[in-house]
């Protein structure tokens, strides 16, 4: 009978402790779920094809930096 009361004992002080530990795991679980766009993709994917959009753009911006510059370079070299 004593057997029993520990075993109860334990449960019944252990019950908080588990219960705290299962909230703290659905309330993970659902904050994980949020994490996602409206598209179903990972923030971190989005990121990343916005870090590759931003790169397109750049080289971008640099072809056209270097047409302006052999533009105005032609212009300086033309005779007036």
């Amino acid at each position: 009978m004593d057997e029993e009361m520990t075993v109860i004992g334990v449960l019944v002080n252990w019950f908080p402790m588990l219960l705290l530990i299962a909230a703290l795991i659905f309330f993970l679980r659902s904050v994980s779920r949020r994490s996602r766009s409206s598209s179903g993709r990972d923030y971190p994917d989005l990121m990343e094809d916005f870090v590759e959009e931003t790169k397109n753009q750049n080289a971008n911006l640099i072809k056209i930096i270097e047409k302006m510059d052999e533009r105005i370079s032609r212009l300086e070299d033309r005779p007036d």
